[in-house]
């Protein structure tokens, strides 16, 4: 498959999922809470590897932000691509046809971006809770989630 294709796909996909096209390769999905963000993302080491970024961000944290890119959000991951038993985050379009890419975005969309669209951030980290090490610091400190490395936790005591 060519790369057109390839985004063409994407494209065809993300619509059926009521997400909108922004542009360069961007696209997003908002409700009255967040804002997610899906892009497309070509590899710097091959011209046929791509990489699914996906991202939320808060509207309480980002009022001016009608249309983000993936670098503004607070949590950002990658779609995995299942190839031959193997699952990787690069999607290479030599190995990919157009159904099998269909059937990847598919079920990404349907496990991860819908029950965000539903539940938030909240149903976000009861899927994934190591990815609350990865949330930047706007959003650990909104959640109450901060911990000073200045200070020592109060159970360790100096022996």
């Amino acid at each position: 498959m060519d790369n057109k294709v390839f985004k063409n796909v994407i494209k065809k996909m993300l619509l059926q999922f009521e997400f909108n096209y922004y542009k360069n390769n961007t696209y997003y999905y908002g409700n009255e809470d967040s804002i997610i963000v899906i892009n497309i993302q070509k590899s710097q080491w091959s011209n046929n590897d791509y990489y699914i970024n996906y991202g939320m961000l808060l509207k309480n944290l980002h009022n001016d932000l009608n249309n983000p890119y993936i670098a503004d959000c607070d949590i950002t991951a990658r779609f995995y691509c299942e190839t031959n038993g193997e699952k990787s985050f690069v999607y290479n379009i030599e190995i990919l046809n157009e159904k099998l890419l269909e059937e990847i975005i598919r079920k990404n969309m349907i496990e991860t971006i819908e029950p965000i669209k539903e539940g938030g951030i909240k149903k976000y980290f009861e899927i994934y809770p190591q990815a609350i090490c990865t949330i930047k610091l706007k959003l650990k400190n909104y959640l109450g989630l901060w911990i000073s490395t200045t200070t020592k936790p109060p159970h360790r005591q100096a022996w």
